[in-house]
């Protein structure tokens, strides 16, 4: 009886634990070492202390542990296995999209059908690297920060200028790019248009708002406010390039309804202080590049050091953010292969010719 009794526990627990490694995913190989092992240990187990009664088998089983717990540590054992190797790619990639958008993302033609292709490619990269990585994702994002604020600090001392803003009352702000050395002359040229161009369409404006509010007849309308056979209105002359073709849509066709934008109080007044933040913007970058220019290296070196801080603390949390997003994608998804598998391996019995039980 108790060969039979032996016996009988030992399928039964090689059974349930067999259940519960596949529902763990548990590879077949791992499986049938484990269950090998298991059926060892509990026969050693009831030749070693021979039990007598049912109630004695029970707590020896009670003792040895259930198969669920068994599957659980072997499961959890194999994750940390795999959570214990080193998985650098995340890190990789968002060193190279960084460097991508630093150094090619500059304002030019197709740069920001450029800069938008590398970041969604960069979303995709990072969240399918979390999720290949199975575990969170956090020291080797601080690791890539300090490496990449002191190494693009040093590189950008002898190679380029921070550029900030330095207003006319002579305060700094703190810069927000590098420029490099080569970058210069066509980025003074660019400011130099920016604010020439704003200037014009500023002063344009005010001819504008002042020739409405005179009251003057519409045959008198100064050409450069009219277009395809209407007038333009404050919000189109600022969207207008100088020496740019407006749209029809630019355009009112009414001169009444044009006097109206031009006379509503705040319209024209908006628009002109929009374009006048942005001259300004250009002037203040410009003030700071001359300043900068005259400073010490060191001096330099710590603008740099400020500038690459935020923005690469930027990069970084974001590609921390979007690696441990993959990760928690992985979780999701291990939690719903177990869930169906759970319910596939209720409709199986387990074991040495086993069957469905549809098909029993």
């Amino acid at each position: 009886m108790s060969e039979v009794l032996v016996d009988y526990l030992v399928s039964q627990y090689a059974n349930d634990l067999q259940k519960e490694l596949y529902v763990r995913g548990v590879p077949a190989e791992k499986t049938k070492a484990v269950l090998g092992e298991s059926e060892a240990h509990l026969r050693d187990m009831f030749e070693e202390r021979k039990p007598e009664t049912a109630e004695s088998y029970k707590n020896l089983m009670g003792q040895f542990g259930s198969a669920k717990s068994l599957a659980k540590e072997i499961a959890k054992e194999r994750e940390r296995s795999a959570a214990s190797r080193k998985f650098w790619w995340p890190a990789l990639v968002t060193f190279i999209l960084a460097e991508i958008l630093l150094h090619r993302g500059k304002p030019g033609p197709g740069s920001i059908a450029y800069s938008v292709a590398t970041v969604i490619f960069g979303i995709g990269a990072l969240l399918v690297l979390g999720f290949v990585a199975r575990k969170p994702s956090v020291g080797q994002f601080g690791a890539l920060l300090v490496l990449m604020i002191l190494g693009g600090s040093a590189y950008a001392g002898f190679t380029g200028y921070p550029i900030g803003n330095l207003t006319a009352s002579g305060v700094v702000g703190p810069p927000y790019m590098i420029l490099n050395l080569q970058e210069v002359p066509g980025f003074v040229k660019r400011s130099q248009d920016v604010i020439a161009k704003r200037q014009l369409i500023i002063n344009q404006i005010g001819v504008g708002g002042d020739f409405y509010a005179s009251g003057k007849a519409e045959t008198l309308v100064p050409s450069f406010l009219k277009a395809n056979g209407g007038y333009l209105s404050p919000d189109a002359m600022g969207r207008l390039e100088v020496g740019g073709v407006p749209s029809p849509m630019d355009t009112v066709s009414n001169f009444e309804d044009a006097k109206k934008t031009w006379t509503d109080g705040f319209t024209a007044k908006r628009v002109a202080d929009q374009l006048n933040d942005e001259m300004n913007w250009s002037k203040s970058s410009l003030r700071y590049l001359t300043w900068v220019r005259n400073q010490t290296f060191g001096t330099q070196v710590r603008m740099d050091v400020l500038a690459l801080t935020l923005v690469n603390v930027t990069y970084c949390f974001q590609a921390l953010l979007l690696t441990n997003v993959g990760w928690l994608i992985w979780l999701l998804v291990r939690f719903l292969v177990r869930s169906v598998r759970r319910w596939r391996a209720s409709q199986t019995i387990f074991g040495i010719g086993a069957k469905r039980v549809t098909d029993v």
